[in-house]
């Protein structure tokens, strides 16, 4: 991972190593969410490396500082196969729990289910 202010990159061998993880675990990979220091958008460098999966959400938490606790606050986005398309918050109901993972260069680790 490449980190500093307003730049901030995942390397292929951690995207590996989280996804192997879910692999192995029978996890899908549906969504990923990060923050940013003011508003809720997809930036340039969202728009350019995010992952581009039909189906696959992610969402920006906005003020980092002090982020708001209701998800309906924060910005969300669905890639239709060709693009972000702005999208609400929900939870799809064909799989009503969720196991959220944070990873880094360390590894991968579960923090509760939902």
């Amino acid at each position: 991972m490449d980190r500093a202010y307003g730049r901030f990159v995942i390397g292929l061998q951690a995207v590996d190593t989280a996804f192997t993880y879910a692999e192995e675990r029978g996890f899908q990979v549906r969504a990923m969410l990060h923050s940013h220091p003011r508003a809720a958008f997809l930036s340039a460098t969202d728009l350019r490396y995010s992952l581009r999966m039909r189906g696959f959400v992610t969402a920006v938490v906005p003020t980092f500082a002090s982020p708001p606790i209701d998800p309906a606050q924060w910005g969300w986005w669905q890639y239709d196969g060709n693009w972000w398309v702005c999208s609400p918050p929900t939870i799809d109901s064909a799989c009503p729990e969720a196991t959220v993972l944070t990873f880094d260069a360390e590894g991968v680790r579960e923090l509760h289910e939902y």
